[in-house]
C-alpha cells in the first residue's frame, strides 16, 4: 500500500495574524529608523572633519602668507635642501625628489594575494 502526503500552505493570517504582523512592521521601522540614524551621524561627524581640515588649511595659509611665503621654494627649509644637493626648483632630481604625481585610484582593484610558506 502507497502512502501519499499531500503538503498545503497553512493560511498567512495562521502563520502572521494581525498582532504578529504589526510586531514584525514595528521591528522593522525601529532598524530602518537606527540606519537612518546611524548614517545621519556618519555624515554630521564626516562634515565636522572636513570643515576641521579646511579651516586648519586656511590658518596655515594665512600664517605663510604673514610670512611672505606664498610658495614652497620661498621656505627656508626648502631653500636649504636646494642648496645642500646643488639644484633648482623644477630641475632634475629636485623636481623628482619633491613633486608627486596623482593617480586616481578611485578604478583600482584589491587583489588578494596568498603568501607560500
Amino acid at each position: 500500500m502507497e502512502t501519499r502526503y499531500t503538503l498545503a500552505e497553512a493560511p498567512v493570517s495562521i502563520l502572521l495574524g494581525r498582532r504578529g504582523f504589526l510586531k514584525v512592521v514595528g521591528v522593522c521601522v525601529a532598524a530602518a529608523a537606527l540606519v537612518g540614524y546611524g548614517i545621519s551621524d556618519l555624515i554630521r561627524r564626516r562634515s565636522e572633519v572636513l570643515l576641521a581640515r579646511q579651516d586648519g588649511l586656511y590658518r596655515d595659509d594665512k600664517l605663510c602668507q604673514a610670512q611672505n611665503l606664498t610658495a614652497s621654494h620661498q621656505n627656508p627649509s626648502v631653500k636649504k635642501a636646494y642648496e645642500d644637493m646643488n639644484g633648482k626648483p623644477c630641475e632634475g632630481l629636485m623636481y623628482d625628489l619633491v613633486h608627486t604625481e596623482y593617480a586616481p585610484r578611485a578604478n583600482l582593484a584589491i587583489k588578494e594575494t596568498k603568501n607560500a610558506a
